[in-house]
């Protein structure tokens, strides 16, 4: 088994189009890991925004899954470096973070229409229990080439 075997994914948000106004966010479980690694992926604007970064991608914290009590982690925003077509990558520690992480997103607001495809994926790496089959490796198909 490589090192690649070694990782879990999970699926944070399916590609989905985020509009003016709309909050879109994610819970991620980290029990029993030390590292992860979430990509954010940016589609193109739409509705009279094209070259304005989203309002909010940011990562915050909790030892819950309630909502008032997440607290957004240090360094954990990106908004205004992101562009269309772009992607965002948190590199989290684990070992120093609480047990739940939740990514949330929302596009700018420059117009009634506005719109941007977002996507997200959490990969796992350096965890207590390496997954032992490509079923265990998350919810995606496993072909190792």
């Amino acid at each position: 088994m490589n090192t690649l075997q070694k990782q879990k994914s999970s699926v944070m948000i399916a590609p989905i189009a985020s509009t003016n106004g709309e909050t879109v966010t994610a819970n991620l479980d980290c029990k029993g890991h030390k590292a992860v690694d979430i990509i954010v992926q940016i589609g193109a604007f739409s509705g009279g925004t094209n070259g304005v970064s989203p309002l909010v991608c940011k990562i915050g914290e909790s030892d819950d899954t309630v909502v008032t009590h997440f607290a957004d982690i240090t360094g954990g925003s990106a908004a205004s470096t992101l562009v269309a077509g772009g992607s965002v990558r948190f590199n989290v520690d684990l070992t120093k973070r609480k047990r739940y992480l939740r990514l949330t997103f929302s596009p700018a607001t420059a117009s009634t229409n506005s719109s941007t495809v977002v996507s997200a994926i959490a990969r796992f790496d350096n965890s207590e229990n390496a997954p032992a089959s490509t079923s265990a490796m998350g919810n995606t198909a496993v072909k190792i080439v």
